[in-house]
């Protein structure tokens, strides 16, 4: 089991939801909720979700799920463009990121994922996407 907290970085006007521990389906949506309730309320439409402390492994079909599950939340009314910062020392899960990001891209989600790269998440959040592409 896990833990997860969300904060404004209203200097930046990002969104900060940080899990660590164990991935739980169940955390991860009610991560997902309070992101979109941050995001209602105080009109921030850009948000990092930071999984470098996070355990997951999941499979294709999980990403898929997941996936599916943004979808149909009130997540793409509100975020109009998301980073996902993931530790690349956990390999078991990269494929599965990758795949959760196509999933949602290819439904016209801004998101892009990270290895480590926190700062490049918040540059390509900013919009300098110049200095993001080399991440």
């Amino acid at each position: 089991m896990g833990s997860f907290s969300v904060h404004l970085k209203s200097e930046r006007g990002i969104i900060i939801a940080e899990h660590r521990g164990s991935w739980t389906y169940e955390e991860g949506n009610e991560l997902v909720e309070k992101v979109i309730r941050l995001a209602r309320r105080s009109k921030v439409q850009k948000a990092i979700f930071d999984h470098r402390r996070l355990k997951v492994n999941f499979s294709t079909l999980e990403s898929f799920e997941r996936g599916k599950y943004i979808l149909l939340s009130e997540a793409p009314n509100y975020l109009q463009k998301v980073a996902l910062v993931y530790s690349a020392r956990n390999t078991e899960t990269i494929d599965g990121y990758r795949f959760f990001e196509a999933v949602l891209r290819n439904r016209g989600v801004n998101i892009r994922i990270f290895a480590d790269k926190m700062q490049e998440a918040v540059i390509w959040l900013s919009g300098d996407s110049h200095r993001a592409e080399s991440a």
